[in-house]
């Protein structure tokens, strides 16, 4: 069904009417989708067209990821959450022989947080604080939705800059989200035989060994972002995947002895080896970083 597509270039759908409007540029492209900016017919707000990659249609894998990040998303309302209007659809365009796979969604104007620690680091602790706060709020707002997302990392932690001069968090891509409830059976069992699940620098020591996604799972990998970010690197990093993973089952992580003892202990006990050492709940989170020094 992939070879449907033939010689697809993405920048080829530029000026098409479709999706529910004009498709006007092209955002970005990634390993399974291709983000559009479009205008509406009535030329009101523009809104981002999330397109599966057409040589992907068909491979099962692909799809349900795909799928997954859509449902996933549209069930968490959150001002710190990507807005997913609704689950995947298909449209046929001209000269395509199948259907394209896509979701619509907020368009969001900014940066990652990886380019942000790329290009702006150091970034000031108060600062930090304020991202870790508005990505703790995004996660929790999931938690209670029933979604947990295992893979938070800087590439998935996006700063919108507002209007009116806020520097607003976005958690984004939900593909690898454990989903709780009604979730399509098919899309939970891929999910949770998955050996690949998250970014091995910033994935849980426990997260290979779990039947279904945990919220101080989301702790952890929040807290590595959180190292991170003061740091301006991750506190594990190795040659391979097992290496990552027994640093992050056995070593502690480097002491930041520039920031106040209250935020480091806030970031070790995120860090703990143990999630019943972790705190239990986003929530639980934010509080702690707000009462720290840099946070207040």
């Amino acid at each position: 069904m992939g070879g449907s597509f033939p010689g697809f270039r993405p920048e080829s759908l530029i000026g098409e009417r479709a999706f529910g409007g004009r498709i006007v540029q092209l955002i970005a492209s990634g390993g399974i989708g291709h983000v559009y900016m479009a205008r509406p017919d009535d030329d009101s707000e523009p809104y981002a067209i999330k397109l599966l990659r057409p040589e992907l249609v068909g491979k099962a894998t692909h799809m349900s990821r795909f799928e997954r990040e859509a449902l996933a998303a549209s069930r968490v309302h959150h001002e710190n959450v990507l807005r997913v209007d609704g689950a995947v659809r298909s449209v046929s365009l001209p000269g395509t022989a199948a259907p394209h796979r896509f979701f619509t969604m907020e368009l969001l104007r900014g940066m990652d947080l990886a380019d942000t620690i790329a290009h702006q680091k150091p970034i000031a602790p108060a600062r930090v604080a304020r991202i870790v706060r508005g990505a703790a709020r995004g996660l929790g707002a999931a938690h209670a939705a029933g979604v947990v997302h295992r893979d938070v990392k800087p590439e998935n932690v996006f700063l919108v800059h507002a209007l009116d001069g806020r520097e607003i968090v976005k958690m984004i891509d939900f593909g690898s989200a454990w989903v709780s409830g009604d979730a399509p059976p098919k899309l939970k069992r891929i999910t949770l035989q998955s050996v690949d699940v998250g970014t091995p620098e910033y994935t849980p020591p426990e997260q290979m060994d779990l039947a279904e996604g945990k919220a101080t799972g989301d702790v952890y990998s929040l807290g590595i972002v959180f190292y991170e970010l003061l740091a301006g690197a991750v506190p594990f990093r190795g040659t391979s995947w097992h290496e990552v993973l027994k640093m992050h089952l056995s070593q502690p992580p480097p002491v930041l002895s520039f920031v106040s003892p209250e935020m480091w202990s806030v970031l070790a006990t995120m860090l703990a080896k143990d999630p019943k050492d972790r705190f239990p709940s986003m929530d639980l989170v934010e509080e702690a970083v707000s009462r720290t020094p840099e946070g207040s």
